[in-house]
């Protein structure tokens, strides 16, 4: 159990130590970059805080591969942190499909409620696994295709920063709309909404009403 505690910590330490040592601002990438950031958002290199994986460049000169090997080991942990991450997400998942397979087969006393709760359980995680999938690995990962074959995305490296931003408050919505209680407690709310706005007009009329049928003294 504390190993698996432990996995996120070591994890977020690695990524931050290797943001900071191997993928950060050197005199070489930020003269690289002068220039497409100039192009894009018209200001100066020096008026951002930035990370990247400055890998390699042709030297202008005799044209050969210069090589930066701290980046490159930087991109390796990030990616290995990525891969580990998806097997941690894989190998949970189905320990979890197993366990709740086995739980429904051999419990006879479990009553149909109970199976049915634990099949939404299973297809809520199932979603909420799919959801960092598609809104942060794939990202990531064709973010770092990019940058190992030299092919810059541009203004578009936006789109990532959105899909991460965006995953926070994604994540929790397939438990209110899969799971019943959680559904029924969800559209319970906006139910209660439309019937005091109901309430609200029917008094309102009915004070209007009453107040057009009061005779007015002559």
């Amino acid at each position: 159990m504390i190993l698996w505690l432990l996995i996120p910590v070591v994890i977020g330490f690695m990524w931050a130590i290797t943001g900071i040592y191997l993928c950060g601002p050197t005199e070489e990438f930020t003269e690289f970059m002068r220039k497409p950031v100039r192009e894009v958002f018209n200001e100066d290199i020096e008026e951002f805080e930035y990370l990247g994986a400055f890998m390699y460049e042709i030297s202008s000169t005799d044209k050969n591969f210069i090589i930066y090997w701290g980046p490159i080991a930087g991109m390796i942990i990030m990616s290995v942190t990525v891969v580990i991450s998806l097997i941690v997400i894989v190998v949970c998942g189905f320990k979890c499909y197993l366990r709740i397979k086995i739980l429904t087969r051999n419990s006879s006393a479990t009553s149909s409620r109970s199976q049915a709760l634990q099949s939404q359980l299973f297809n809520a995680l199932v979603i909420q696994t799919m959801i960092p999938v598609l809104l942060l690995h794939i990202p990531v990962t064709l973010k770092f295709m990019f940058a190992i074959f030299d092919s810059g995305l541009g203004e578009y490296c936006f789109i990532m920063s959105m899909t991460i931003a965006l995953y926070p408050a994604i994540d929790p919505l397939p438990n209110f709309f899969i799971i019943s209680p959680y559904r029924k407690a969800a559209l319970g709310i906006f139910k209660l909404r439309k019937r005091q706005t109901k309430l609200q007009n029917g008094t309102m009329n009915s004070l209007q009403r009453t107040s057009l049928s009061i005779p007015r003294k002559t």
